[in-house]
């Protein structure tokens, strides 16, 4: 969806209903994100190097250092991105597989740096939860949604290219509603 704005969400408010289905700041020129390669969530094995203030027409991420990002497909097309969750359940925007519960076949792909590469692993959804506050009418609100896949992915045998994103809780938070300012986050998708 090209033309469609973004929308962002605190995770947080949403990680009682995700654990229920699943038991414009300057950055300086290079700042390199170290990752503790030995978490078990929220990290690839390759550090990421932030060069870039911009949201639109930004930069191509250094070569798998997002291993938790998939692209959801059909008919071999890119429609829309998620996160891993786990071996099993990915995270993503309701209004990108509201059209599987009209029988539309949807596809992850996982383990790739851009959508022209070989296709590394690749699943299908055989099941969709969307938030049950969600109206395709009104997109911006709940548009979330959690899809299961058909065969886990293979964390144990590819684990550089794959992982899966860390879900505070609420209680786990700091923060407020909004992030500090002068908070450096990144915008990966």
């Amino acid at each position: 969806m090209s033309n469609s704005p973004g929308v962002f969400t605190n995770l947080a408010t949403y990680s009682d209903w995700i654990e229920s289905i699943s038991n414009t700041i300057h950055l300086e020129s290079r700042n390199i994100y170290r990752c503790d390669k030995k978490a078990s969530c929220g990290c690839g094995q390759i550090d990421v190097a932030l060069t870039s203030s911009r949201i639109t027409d930004s930069e191509d991420a250094i070569e798998y250092s997002w291993p938790m990002i998939i692209s959801l497909q059909r008919d071999n097309r890119h429609i829309c991105g998620g996160t891993i969750l786990s071996n099993s359940f990915i995270l993503t925007s309701a209004q990108c597989v509201y059209s599987f519960k009209y029988g539309i076949n949807i596809t992850i792909v996982a383990g790739i740096h851009n959508l022209f590469e070989t296709v590394t692993v690749s699943r299908e959804v055989d099941q969709a939860y969307l938030h049950p506050n969600y109206s395709y009418e009104r997109r911006g609100l709940h548009d979330i949604a959690v899809v299961h896949l058909d065969q886990p992915l293979p964390f144990d045998n590819i684990s550089s290219i794959l992982a899966k994103t860390c879900i505070p809780t609420e209680s786990e938070l700091s923060v407020t509603e909004y992030p500090e300012t002068n908070l450096k986050l990144a915008v990966v998708g």
